[in-house]
């Protein structure tokens, strides 16, 4: 993978949980052009995006205040937004159908490993719209 023909690479991660968030960014730290930016629910993730370029939203589906499902909506409304690939982050694969065709680009199903991770965003932020499932598994 050519990570520096990619240039700046700025990843969201909105998860409410801090050790997950915690462990994306450690992993993510080994790829030196990639800058994680932290959201802890959906109302914070939406601020970000409407305020920062973000390269790709990696995003928990059970949040609260604005779960993985609302905040997706909004983000396919909003035409600024609504290219911008978004991976959603779950143990629930039940959902998946459900999230794709509201618009999810991709899944990254828990428990995940750095090489599965990468190679998630490495694609996504190649190719905006690839609708491949990125299993990312321990």
């Amino acid at each position: 993978m050519n990570w520096n023909g990619l240039g700046d690479i700025r990843v969201l991660i909105a998860d409410d949980d801090a050790f997950n968030r915690q462990l994306i960014v450690a992993l993510l730290a080994k790829v030196p052009n990639i800058k994680v930016i932290e959201a802890s629910d959906g109302l914070e993730a939406l601020k970000i995006l409407k305020q920062e370029r973000i390269s790709m939203l990696l995003l928990d589906y059970h949040m609260p205040r604005m779960n993985g499902d609302e905040l997706l909506r909004e983000i396919k409304e909003d035409m600024r937004l609504s290219k911008m690939p978004v991976a959603i982050i779950t143990t629930d694969e039940s959902e998946m159908r459900h999230l794709y065709e509201l618009g999810a680009d991709d899944f990254i199903l828990k428990p995940f490993d750095f090489q599965e991770l990468r190679r998630c965003i490495y694609r996504h932020v190649q190719k905006i719209g690839d609708n491949t499932i990125c299993r990312v598994s321990l």
